[in-house]
């Protein structure tokens, strides 16, 4: 009898688009021969249902609409059973792969409820899904380990001019602005000035109240390292290269293939600039407790600086995302990443 995976997507946080994807594209690369997907799809709204539609509908948002095939549900503990409740029993499932980016997902609330109902799940504990989640907390935790950042501060001034003016007395233009707590670039902005700052800041405030400003350094590329648990051992992968020209890597180009960025997974990386990603890389993955998978990104200068820019610990799995091909460079078959997670995760003790 196959084994029950629960994958768990949608949510309430603005990533939630990019989760149904991700999820649809991991269905694809889950083994089917051994395991049986249990798709948990979590509503804007916050409700969860066990969706026994066809999965071609989980990304789009049209998985909601399909409403006969939408069971209420969520994770529990049920005399001494762990699973997601269906008719007042919890049906059992190995592990859960919370596919869920940025906020009520990523962050730990989820996470939280699966420990709490005894569930192994694929990706990272409580303690470090909360500390990831904030850019500023793991930037605080690179200057500790002697990584070099970009200058940067967090601001949570709901005025914008007030900011304007807080910002400048540290950092000074040109900058970015991005919310703290949020990633696939949404709310995210580079400005040269204090009319384009006020809108940007209004705009990642707008989606948090905690946002990140940073100087705007000039880089050759950004670097994608992909790290896996394999058997114990801590993989990395240094080679997701980003190359835009200047241009800002934003939504449209990582998720809709708008604007001229090469994007590359080659391994064609200079040895000396990979051994320090990869250095630091790891060093972030120790310190911080990361497990089973992550996405270190940093930034390359042409001088060759690596500079830390933030840490993914859920990173996007659609077609277009570079952690499925970076994990190719460690010697998988395509998506055989993610049932060697499944397989982690199943043996865990929770």
């Amino acid at each position: 009898m196959k084994e029950k995976i629960a994958l768990i997507f949608g949510g309430e946080g603005a990533e939630r688009s990019i989760s149904e994807i991700s999820a649809e594209n991991l269905c694809r690369m889950i083994d089917g021969t051994v395991y049986d997907v249990m798709p948990i799809g979590i509503s804007p709204s916050g409700d969860w249902y066990f969706y026994r539609g066809a999965r071609e509908n989980m990304s789009g948002g049209r998985w909601l609409t399909d409403t006969t095939n939408l069971h209420p549900t969520f994770p529990v503990k049920i005399g001494g059973r762990s699973g997601f409740l269906a008719d007042g029993k919890a049906i059992p499932v190995a592990c859960a792969i919370p596919c869920l980016h940025g906020d009520f997902g990523e962050d730990g609330t989820v996470q939280g409820a699966l420990r709490a109902a005894h569930i192994s799940y694929v990706g990272q504990d409580v303690y470090a899904s909360a500390m990831t989640s904030d850019k500023s907390y793991t930037k605080l935790v690179a200057e500790h380990l002697g990584i070099p950042t970009a200058k940067w501060t967090v601001l949570s001034e709901p005025d914008a001019r007030f900011a304007l003016e807080e910002a400048k007395t540290k950092i000074f233009f040109p900058m970015f602005i991005k919310p703290a707590r949020l990633g696939s670039s949404i709310g995210a902005h580079p400005v040269s000035n204090s009319d384009s700052f006020i809108e940007a800041y209004n705009d990642a405030y707008s989606l948090g109240g905690r946002v990140l400003v940073e100087e705007l350094i000039p880089i050759k590329y950004e670097l994608e390292c992909a790290m896996l648990n394999m058997g114990g051992e801590t993989r990395i992968a240094p080679y997701g290269k980003i190359t835009s020209g200047g241009a800002f890597y934003d939504y449209g180009a990582k998720y809709c293939g708008k604007g001229s960025v090469g994007v590359s997974a080659d391994g064609d990386l200079e040895k000396e600039i990979a051994s320090v990603a990869k250095d630091y890389a790891a060093r972030l993955v120790d310190f911080i407790g990361i497990r089973d998978l992550g996405r270190i990104d940093f930034f390359v200068t042409d001088r060759g600086q690596v500079y830390f820019n933030e840490i993914n610990v859920l990173p996007g799995m659609t077609e277009s995302s570079l952690y499925p091909r970076l994990t190719e460079q460690m010697g998988l078959k395509t998506g055989e990443f993610i049932n060697i997670l499944i397989e982690a995760a199943r043996d865990r003790h929770i």
